[in-house]
């Protein structure tokens, strides 16, 4: 589109229950594509979080919007209201593409998000309406994930079904121009008859009217919601932080990480590490892990991230000596990358690539899978998975 038809503002919408981290990173340094995801965080591949936001060129062109584990239609329907359209509208893409993940519906067995089929309707017609007062060009949409094949099926039906018979016109904006100018339906197609100005339209969006507008779209769409007809308490949460950070010139992004910066101290040294900050517990877990490897420290492992279960196994003395053993050829550990992965089979998955530096000056670089079980409300290895 850029190439061939010299299209200087693109939008790619993905709500895919993953984060789409290859998008992301093609188009991050990137003004004249704008990236938008909504995705379930924490899960694979680990990335999404609300401050990657572009980086050079491409900083303010990168929205993420992560919602939590089990979030509903509500989520949903209040991220495209609240976020997603009146950040396009301001942008005015000449394109938009949207990546359409069904794995977010609630019977899809690869998420824990709980779309209904009809969700994926509402959706479509907010994206219509999106499309309605930006873009010229017709809407495309690109199959990705969905892997109940009778949810997904239905669901790109609803999708279809709303992109060629869902009317903006009648069923959004003339219900909304009825309202701004306190007319009924038949007064108002009389003044357009007899040519008559209507004192108050929406041909345009503005911060003015942007308001009101969102509020009458949530009583349209909210109110056969299946369930709760607001989002979670954490989702509303980030929810308020993405706005702030897109439509407040980024301050609230500012404030936070000068906030972070002087409490995101590692939980392990007590060191100072912003991202640390950023991390998933079970991220942090492992980093906690990894730092006390470089340290040599095999009582803190012992004491902290073990289950309870393993340390019956093995006496504190015993284990200490067996671990600094293995040790005692590394001189320090250099971590790459930490990643969560979700869930498998009941146990928290993060993996890592790092390197160790031996003391016969040799360098090995390593990717481990590390398996983690809540206990106590705290996050700890299981040894016996993570290391056969």
């Amino acid at each position: 589109a850029i190439q061939n038809y010299d299209l200087r503002k693109i939008a790619i919408i993905d709500f895919d229950v993953h984060h789409g981290n290859g998008t992301q990173d093609i188009f991050y340094a990137e003004s004249e594509v704008f990236y938008i995801s909504i995705h379930q965080y924490p899960h694979y591949p680990g990335s999404g979080y609300y401050h990657e936001i572009g980086l050079g060129q491409g900083k303010g062109f990168n929205l993420n919007i992560p919602v939590t584990p089990y979030s509903e239609e509500s989520d949903y329907l209040f991220a495209f209201i609240d976020i997603v359209l009146p950040a396009l509208i301001f942008y005015k893409p000449q394109l938009i593409l949207v990546s359409a993940g069904f794995d977010c519906h609630k019977d899809d067995m690869l998420s824990s998000i709980n779309l209904e089929t009809s969700s994926f309707y509402k959706l479509a017609c907010l994206i219509k309406i999106i499309k309605h007062f930006t873009s010229y060009y017709p809407v495309g949409f690109v199959l990705e994930g969905g892997y109940n094949l009778n949810a997904l099926s239905e669901s790109v039906l609803k999708v279809i079904e709303a992109i060629d018979f869902f009317d903006v016109e009648q069923k959004i904006l003339k219900p909304y121009q009825l309202k701004l100018n306190g007319l009924n339906e038949k007064d108002f197609d009389k003044n357009l008859k007899n040519k008559k100005t209507i004192n108050k339209t929406i041909n345009n969006l503005d911060r003015d009217n942007l308001n009101s507008f969102t509020s009458f779209l949530k009583g349209i769409f909210l109110k056969d919601s299946k369930k709760s007809l607001i989002p979670n308490k954490q989702n509303i949460k980030t929810f308020e932080a993405i706005k702030k950070i897109f439509f407040l010139a980024f301050l609230f992004l500012l404030i936070f990480l000068s906030i972070g910066f002087f409490i995101s101290c590692r939980e392990y040294d007590n060191k100072l590490d912003i991202a640390y900050f950023f991390k998933t517990d079970p991220e942090k877990a492992v980093l906690n892990f990894l730092y006390a490897l470089n340290a040599h420290d095999s009582e803190y492992i012992f004491s902290n991230l073990l289950l309870d279960s393993d340390r019956k196994k093995i006496s504190k003395e015993k284990f200490i000596e067996e671990f600094d053993k293995i040790l005692s050829s590394v001189k320090s550990i250099e971590i790459e990358k930490v990643v969560y992965l979700g869930f498998e089979n009941d146990l928290c998955k993060v993996v890592v690539d790092f390197k160790v530096y031996y003391t016969n000056s040799n360098v090995s670089s390593y990717k481990k899978y590390f398996y983690l079980k809540k206990e106590n409300n705290v996050w700890k290895l299981v040894f016996d998975k993570t290391f056969i």
